[in-house]
């Protein structure tokens, strides 16, 4: 018996691709067998305690809409069963071990809708039938994702396929680059943490910074952290391969005064202030607001990092 088994994939997908997708060698993305699903549904209520209506199942079994309600600002949850066949449990199969599973799930953060993996079950030669998780991930993704997150993600061929090319870049990416790497990590890192809270603030503010500016020089104003990021963001948002649309999120305030009342948040933060959305920084609505677009530009400068190595390093030290 060779090594084999499968990852289930936690985040509701609906993915407009044909299946199996290879998204790594020896790494498909594929629905659930019933088999698997055996495993996957007691795994399920041994982990997770989803603050759903319904049953334990309800983002696998059944298809979750929001719908507007007739008070302005309120919403209704539908849920309406999926046809066994249209059960929404995904995996992705490996042959061999489980060493591939954590670039993979990096590699799974980049695109618009990332994929989170959970719990993993492996048939080894030397060890038989074994699982294994990330136990404060798998905590953190069903109790922090709200209805909201049981929702279906749509997922496209395109998606997987810049899945595929950022594993195969990450594999590949020379030793000179390994800030990149550790990028890649912290940003991954960051699926332990609450999702919309301070540390993830920071933690994304962090990632950003680690990848486009280098210690200030206290000597020079223009310098600062802040300031490298208003004027690199600008010059490397035209290469990346999505528009980062700013507008959606804060309106039409321009994107140099954006990212000043950004870092005037994140100073906050960092220097213990009470920090709330009003006077100065009214503009950036809400937590789940700057959260939102800051991941986003996380995921954006990631893939730019992979695809111009050597530009995004030179970008980096001026």
């Amino acid at each position: 018996m060779k090594n084999h088994g499968f990852a289930f994939v936690l985040s509701p997908l609906k993915v407009e691709a044909d299946l199996p997708f290879t998204i790594a060698p020896g790494h498909c993305l594929d629905r659930a067998t019933q088999a698997q699903i055996a495993k996957i549904k007691p795994a399920l209520q041994t982990f997770l305690s989803l603050p759903i209506p319904g049953s334990m199942f309800s983002s696998y079994e059944e298809d979750i809409k929001k719908v507007p309600s007739d008070k302005p600002g309120s919403f209704s949850y539908r849920h309406t069963p999926l046809d066994e066949n249209d059960w929404r449990y995904f995996v992705v199969a490996f042959q061999g071990n489980n060493s591939e599973l954590g670039t993979i799930q990096q590699a799974c953060l980049v695109i618009k809708n990332d994929i989170r993996l959970g719990f993993y079950f492996l048939e080894s030669e030397s060890i038989g039938s074994c699982y294994g998780w990330h136990s404060q991930a798998i905590h953190t993704f069903p109790n922090d994702s709200g209805l909201d997150g049981q929702i279906a993600k749509q997922i496209s061929a395109s998606d997987l396929e810049l899945v595929s090319k950022t594993y195969t870049a990450l594999k590949e990416l020379p030793d000179d680059f390994e800030h990149t790497l550790r990028a890649f990590k912290r940003f991954n890192d960051l699926c332990n943490v609450s999702q919309y809270s301070e540390l993830t603030v920071i933690g994304l503010f962090s990632v950003i910074e680690s990848l486009l500016t280098h210690a200030p020089r206290l000597s020079e104003s223009a310098d600062s952290l802040t300031h490298q990021i208003r004027s690199k963001v600008p010059l490397v948002r035209k290469r990346f391969v999505r528009p980062l649309d700013h507008e959606s999120e804060f309106d039409q305030i321009g994107e140099d005064k954006l990212w000043s009342k950004l870092y005037a948040y994140r100073s906050r933060i960092v220097h213990g202030e009470h920090a709330t959305f009003d006077g100065e920084l009214k503009a950036l609505r809400d937590m789940k607001a700057v959260v939102d677009f800051l991941r986003e530009t996380t995921k954006l400068l990631l893939i730019a990092s992979l695809d111009e190595p050597v530009l995004m390093t030179d970008l980096k030290k001026c």
